[in-house]
């Protein structure tokens, strides 16, 4: 993946049921990061601004973090992706998702 201001076209978002902007790696990024080894999210995330670093992961070919796409209180990080860290290369968007925001 690219730099900061690049995100947006590695990402992909959508609403929840209950209004929460939920976030993942989209197609190309899992396709040029490759196996994903290892994966973190901050401590006391709480609360994001738009470009926030929110998620960091090892790949084949990089280390990088993630930014928010949005700004808001964090309802939800997904938390098996620290257990998991395959899953963020899983297309399926209900075990890849990194976080949602409202």
């Amino acid at each position: 993946m690219a730099d900061k201001a690049d995100d947006s076209k590695y990402l992909w978002q959508e609403k929840t049921s209950d209004g929460h902007t939920r976030f993942g790696l989209n197609d190309v990024a899992r396709e040029e990061i490759g196996e994903v080894s290892f994966a973190s999210f901050p401590d006391n995330l709480t609360e994001v601004q738009k470009g926030d670093p929110v998620f960091s992961f090892e790949g084949q070919k990089a280390v990088t973090e993630v930014h928010t796409p949005v700004a808001g209180k964090v309802a939800k990080l997904n938390t098996n992706l620290t257990d998991r860290p395959s899953l963020v290369g899983d297309p399926d968007k209900s075990k890849n998702w990194i976080a949602e925001i409202y």
